[in-house]
Order: C-alpha cells, then structure tokens, then sequence
C-alpha cells in the first residue's frame, strides 16, 4: 500500500486515556500488507499466484505538547517494558478530512524544549491492530 502524509492529528498517551495528548504538526504513514505465495506444483501455467495477508502501519510524526493543563510528561514506562501493549492511540488526518485511527506502539521519542519553554516532539510508531478509516 501507499505512503500518506497529513498536516494535522493527534496522539494519545497513553493510548485510550487521553491523559497526554500531542497535536502533530506533521506525519507519515506507510500502509504494508504481507504478500503470501500460493503456487501449486500441479498448476499448469508458469506464474505464481499470490493472496494478500495482514496489513499494519509504519511512520514518523512531529508535534508538540497540546495539553496546558498537563504540561509534564507522559508516563512511557510502557516504551521500556517488553511485552507490553500499545503505548500510543492515532488520529492522523489528511487535508481532505480522511482520518486514520488506531492504536501503536511508539518506537522513537524525541523531546526538544526551546527557550520559551514550548515542548517540541518526533518520533516513530507501528500500528497495532485494526485501523479505521473514516
């Protein structure tokens, strides 16, 4: 599937609390599904027949803090610990309107506070689960 990118969406920390929440300033999103070969020895023409298996998302984000009335940090213990579920929910929109919405799991997390005290954010993340268009 196709690489997208939007200008506007929001992240969740932790994911479905809402205690935290990033307003991204920009994104992209890859959409992959696996690809599974189902060629039979017994097939009479000489092509490979192929059947679509899960799909999932990869892509970056950059933002800031939106939350004034909670201007610490998130909770990422859940980045640390194995095994653990996603760390994020995603609500990535394009300019259209489009929205993506799912829950990840935050790969990279970079935090940048400039003089005036804003709290600029980067990072990764992968879905984990389904993921909605609407």
């Amino acid at each position: 599937m196709a690489a997208v990118t939007g200008v506007d969406g929001q992240i969740t920390i932790p994911a479905g609390e809402g205690a935290y929440y990033i307003q991204c300033t920009r994104w992209t999103c890859d959409f992959q599904r696996d690809i599974h070969e189902v060629t039979t020895f017994g097939a009479d023409e000489n092509t490979r027949d192929k059947v679509g298996g899960m799909y999932h998302a990869t892509g970056s984000f950059e933002g800031y803090w939106a939350d004034p009335a909670s201007p610490d940090t998130p909770d990422l213990s859940g980045m640390m610990a194995e095994n653990h579920s996603p760390t994020a929910g995603f609500v990535l929109t394009l300019e259209t309107g489009k929205t993506y919405t799912f829950a990840g799991i935050i790969g990279t997390f970079d935090i940048g506070v400039e003089k005036v005290g804003m709290i600029n954010l980067s990072g990764t993340f992968e879905s984990s689960g389904e993921i909605t268009v609407a």
